[in-house]
């Protein structure tokens, strides 16, 4: 069988290739990670967005910042800046979106670094710093490959795009609104296809679940706890009710995830995983005494779900939980809210990128030149795979989700594995080598000639 081969000329490979600055490269990555871009942070993306709009207009190329609309829910008050660079190609070719998001999640366990989170330190092989893996790396690896491609005169084909998306940490929220407002945003044709850069230890990333956070809350009644021991008649309507032993009644049913809820199981995505977080609770008096119960208790939960969900057969799949307990326990009342769409926004949906997508092979084929080995890809593993396959990200969020939502397929392909932890820390040598098979990708899927 004859092995596939690049259709983008050597001369022009290696043309591009010779203007990537590894230095360069290296310098702007640790600079990102030195602007304070976590999601939580009031206008979180200001100082980022501002910096990679100048990057590209020193290009001469054409820049354009949307700003997030005020109303749209978001983890943080405050602007919320995106940025979108065209470079018209030939009209003969596919469109192309690069891109990445420009916040990042929180520092978690500052006192266990040992290099400021935002130092952007280079030391031992690597940089360091918050959002270094999650994802500053192919923001700046993506930045370079652009200017590289304009830097070598190589001619395009079809239209290059780049993107930096706001709140990806807070909801996939600035690319969902990018996406399903493109035409009226002023940025032409809709893209043929996505290439994001989320940490994927360079292989590809092309399947995702969808996410829905909703909040459930049970409800009961104060009294010592010794009333709920008597069947005297005169505690009749004043027996403690404790909201926290009905909550933890649902949490308990809802963590069964094959028998409670309806979806399809896939063969890479699995099953929908459920994580219980920030619990508050109503207490009786200002001494809050535990032996007179909990009159209130909510709780948020994350759900990340594959085919045959959507976020409201979620809701009621909870809410079905919650009507057969109240079946065995008629004293259990609890209510499930959150999961409502955000008005113009797309749908959350799971995706799974056709294996025929262009960039697919364009990636095998980059991936094998700069790396010198194959490249590993999700689906092809069956997600039977233990060494070097991306199963860590089927249930992390990405914004080629709200991308695929309208229609418009994609891939993740990034540097560095472990986000979200003390020292978090990306490969100079990794990084480079991103970057260069990215320039060749690129080449192969818009097309070009000197």
């Amino acid at each position: 069988m004859t092995q596939p081969s690049f259709k983008t000329p050597k001369e022009i490979r290696d043309k591009a290739l010779a203007c990537v600055d590894g230095d360069r490269l290296v310098q702007l990555c640790s600079k990102l990670i030195q602007m304070d871009s976590v999601v939580e942070t009031p206008s979180a993306e200001v100082e980022i967005a501002a910096f990679v709009a100048d990057y590209f207009r020193k290009l001469k190329l054409d820049v354009k910042v949307i700003d997030l609309p005020k109303g749209i829910p978001t983890p943080s008050e405050g602007d919320h800046p995106q940025v979108v660079v065209i470079k018209p190609g030939k009209g003969k070719g596919p469109r192309l979106l690069i891109g990445g998001h420009l916040d990042t999640e929180p520092i978690v366990n500052p006192e266990l670094w040992t290099h400021h989170p935002l130092s952007g330190d280079v030391a031992d092989g690597y940089i360091y710093g918050v959002g270094t893996v999650n994802m500053k790396q192919s923001v700046a690896s993506f930045m370079e490959a652009f200017k590289a491609i304009v830097d070598s005169g190589v001619e395009l084909d079809g239209d290059l795009l780049f993107a930096g998306w706001c709140q990806e940490n807070g909801g996939l929220t600035g690319s969902k609104y990018m996406a399903s407002n493109w035409d009226t945003l002023g940025l032409g044709p809709k893209p043929d296809m996505v290439f994001d850069g989320e940490q994927t230890d360079c292989s590809v990333w092309s399947t995702n679940v969808a996410m829905g956070v909703f909040t459930i809350t049970t409800y009961g009644q104060l009294g010592h706890n010794s009333s709920r021991y008597t069947l005297h008649p005169a505690y009749d309507g004043y027996r403690q009710i404790n909201a926290v032993d009905k909550m933890l009644k649902i949490l308990n049913e809802v963590k069964d995830v094959r028998r409670n809820f309806v979806y399809e199981r896939g063969q890479f995505l699995g099953d929908p995983i459920i994580t219980f977080g920030k619990i508050t609770s109503k207490v009786p008096g200002t001494g809050s005494r535990p032996c007179l119960g909990v009159e209130e208790c909510s709780i948020m939960i994350d759900i990340r779900y594959p085919g045959g969900m959507t976020k409201e057969t979620v809701r009621r799949d909870l809410e079905r939980i919650i009507y057969n307990l109240r079946v065995e326990d008629p004293t259990l009342r609890a209510t499930v809210t959150g999961g409502e769409p955000v008005p113009g926004m797309p749908p959350d949906k799971p995706m799974a990128t056709p294996p025929d997508l262009p960039l697919f092979g364009a990636l095998k084929l980059a991936h094998k030149e700069i790396f010198g080995e194959e490249l590993i890809v999700d689906i092809d593993s069956n997600g039977t795979t233990l060494d070097r396959v991306v199963d860590w990200c089927r249930y992390a969020g990405s914004d080629l989700v709200s991308f695929a939502n309208v229609g418009i397929p994609g891939l993740n392909y990034g540097a560095g594995i472990v986000p979200l932890t003390p020292d978090e820390k990306v490969s100079v040598d990794q990084l480079i080598k991103h970057c260069k098979a990215s320039v060749l990708a690129i080449l192969e899927v818009v097309g070009a000639r000197v």
